[in-house]
């Protein structure tokens, strides 16, 4: 995953702040790595009681860790709902490249086909 994510943004950036874009990745996988550890200690807190050992015990034969899985399965399909609804949002940037010869060729991805030829036929004139 994060090497699409580091793709994505040196792909997507404008060549300014492709630096930007790495660090950006690189910042977000220290964060999740914060979040995680949090995430744990939170439900160790809040499901273990005096008389109960809660999801993630020391010993795990003990506890209840398949519902802690399944509150990271329902997290995972909350994320994934978010990610195709702005996948479906992002129209991508289209990048020229000029050739020897006086072609055009687009590298990236253009919204729609329709978009892609008006572009070509507004660089042509």
């Amino acid at each position: 995953m994060y090497v699409g994510q580091l793709d994505f943004f040196n792909g997507q950036a404008p060549d300014g702040i492709k630096s930007f874009g790495s660090s950006l990745c690189m910042a977000s996988m220290s964060l999740g790595n914060y979040v995680s550890s949090l995430l744990v200690n939170i439900v160790m807190k809040v499901t273990t009681t005096k008389d109960n050992v809660g999801w993630i015990p020391d010993n795990l034969n003990t506890g209840r860790l398949h519902n802690f899985y399944f509150m990271i399965a329902i997290f995972a399909a909350i994320d994934f709902v978010i990610y195709v609804f702005c996948a479906k949002w992002y129209k991508g940037a289209i990048n020229v490249i000029g050739s020897m010869d006086g072609q055009v060729e687009l590298k990236g991805c253009p919204a729609t086909p329709a978009e892609e030829a008006q572009f070509l036929e507004n660089k042509n004139e």
